[in-house]
């Protein structure tokens, strides 16, 4: 047996380069690829985290292994792919303020194949709590077909907890994970008080009741609330 090290990670680097030249043009810049447990999300980039002895930098692009034995190969490996467009963004285009998912990150995910939908509003493309729809019969879909027929697959999963008898596990989430967040019980009342709104592009703030959804009048963009829940998808 090889070194699991090695074999797990390398599974992921090779994704990478796949989708890179396909779905990039192979334009994307490597980066560290790791495992993280970020409660509530399936996975998340984050631009330059890490630098070498020369003072290069790069970015790092994390997976959660908790969700990898209970999704697909295929719902993993588009979890990659979506922190690829940040990726794209980060070195290419105009990323949003903090954690907020702008219109020219969701038009790049809709471009690779995949359907970016606001979680707590699935109208919305954007956002801070934000994940994705494989699109049918879109390119990410076809190409991870072609790259499953070749018998891609992950060589080592974290073992489900059921499988772990009398092993009691902290920190992990009450309700349903997705990239964008997690919904349910770890969302904190606002217990009727009012909410501050910022405009993603910070041209302004205003107060108003929680769960609206108001609309920046410059930019046109949905304002976000300081009390949504983290999303590691930044």
């Amino acid at each position: 047996m090889g070194s699991p090290t090695i074999e797990s990670y390398k599974e992921f680097q090779d994704a990478y380069e796949f989708y890179n030249e396909k779905l990039f043009s192979s334009e994307l810049p490597d980066c560290i690829i790791t495992y993280a447990r970020i409660k509530s999300s399936y996975g998340y980039h984050a631009g330059q985290r890490w630098k070498n002895q020369d003072g290069g930098y790069t970015d790092e692009l994390a997976i959660n292994p908790t969700y990898v034995p209970q999704r697909t190969v295929e719902q993993t490996l588009s979890t990659l792919v979506h922190e690829m467009c940040h990726v794209w963004q980060d070195h290419f285009g105009t990323p949003g303020r903090g954690r907020y998912h702008n219109k020219e990150w969701a038009e790049k995910m809709k471009a690779v194949g995949l359907q970016p939908y606001n979680t707590k509003n699935p109208d919305r493309e954007t956002g801070d709590t934000v994940t994705h729809k494989i699109i049918s019969g879109g390119i990410f879909e076809q190409y991870t077909k072609s790259l499953i027929e070749k018998k891609f697959s992950f060589s080592w999963v974290e073992r489900l907890e059921t499988e772990i008898e009398a092993v009691e596990f902290t920190g992990e989430p009450t309700g349903k994970a997705t990239e964008g967040g997690i919904s349910g019980s770890t969302k904190k009342s606002t217990g009727g008080k009012r909410v501050k709104y910022s405009c993603p592009n910070q041209h302004y703030s205003v107060w108003g009741k929680a769960g609206i959804d108001p609309v920046c009048g410059q930019c046109n963009e949905y304002m976000t609330s300081e009390d949504e829940s983290f999303s590691a998808e930044t």
